[in-house]
């Protein structure tokens, strides 16, 4: 299916506001018609200067009321069997219209509404089309690439060494936060918090790093909230540029718990954040053995072998644990 474009879904927004204005117009000159048919008497004083009654286009008299002309429609049964005795005319002083008893029905309404109500039926699927195509568009671009892995700290510290010294590259901690502060540092082991998580899933929402070229701009989303503070969300979706460094770690609410990692980044991002994941891969590989699609430490194996849990989910089944 075509995508919906901006000027087609302007174009609609305008016919739909079009049809919507024509409605009401007609609505207000209904009401204003028969305001005046209940309230005023109809005229009596004019003359019949010509009777046009059509097959195809709408019929109509021409006549003369207090030394003018006016062009009157009427209904076509009307025009045929032309009666002046049985055509009640009035007279809208305001707007100097005269218009016969059967211009002010309903009926002539319906057409309008039923317009207005298609268009909006046609604005709703072309707005549904539309966000249809943005989500089809984000998804397309904000395809993760990913890899899992169970590290300690120290195997951390130790990886993101080896990256340090290959590029420039800076962490930036991840989350909300109150203040728009942003906490950077230009080495992995500064921060003290790392190795270890409150968040019992591997998509921890704790010790979460970006890892971008260094002194890079970081952009956040502000959100306002109720009490009219704001907070500050830094997420990867915002910086192209990084790259997610999710530690896991051990788990600080139980015990003998190991948490899965994992570093990510946007495939439709840009070639700055695919270099970064692509060094972090490298010093992964030459720190760390790969087993299941899962990369694993010597110390984390050390771990497993003594007893710990080596999990993604600390709620689920052991038997879905890392072996």
């Amino acid at each position: 299916m075509k995508r919906v474009t901006n000027k087609e879904l302007i174009s609609v927004i305008l016919i739909n506001i079009g049809l919507l204005a024509a409605a009401v117009y007609m609505w207000l000159i209904y009401d204003r018609r028969q305001t005046i048919i209940k309230s005023e008497e109809p005229i009596q004083n004019y003359s019949v200067l010509e009777v046009n009654c059509r097959r195809r286009t709408s019929s109509s008299i021409f006549i003369e009321f207090n030394g003018k002309q006016y062009y009157v429609a009427v209904a076509r049964d009307k025009c045929i069997q032309f009666d002046p005795q049985k055509i009640k005319l009035f007279y809208d002083k305001e707007r100097d219209k005269v218009y016969e008893e059967s211009g002010a029905m309903v009926r002539h309404l319906v057409p309008n509404f039923i317009l207005y109500l298609c268009s909006c039926v046609w604005l709703f699927v072309t707005i549904r089309r539309r966000n249809k195509d943005k989500r089809i568009i984000i998804n397309s671009h904000m395809k993760t690439k990913q890899q899992v892995f169970f590290l300690t700290k120290l195997d951390i510290i130790k990886m993101m060494s080896k990256v340090e010294k290959r590029i420039p590259i800076e962490y930036v901690l991840m989350g909300t936060f109150t203040s728009e502060v942003v906490r950077r540092e230009n080495t992995i082991s500064k921060f003290t918090e790392l190795g270890h998580t409150n968040y019992g899933n591997w998509i921890s929402m704790d010790n979460r790093y970006m890892v971008q070229p260094l002194n890079s701009k970081v952009n956040s989303r502000i959100l306002k909230q109720k009490d009219g503070s704001f907070h500050y969300i830094i997420e990867l979706s915002s910086n192209p540029k990084g790259v997610e460094l999710s530690t896991g770690g051990i788990y600080e609410k139980a015990e003998k718990v190991l948490i899965a990692g994992r570093i990510a980044y946007f495939a439709g991002s840009s070639e700055e954040s695919k270099a970064i994941y692509k060094e972090i891969m490298k010093a992964m590989n030459e720190c760390s053995i790969k087993k299941n699609n899962v990369f694993v430490s010597s110390e984390a194996l050390s771990l497993l072998n003594d007893g710990w849990r080596l999990t993604y989910n600390y709620n689920a089944p052991c038997d879905k644990d890392f072996k």
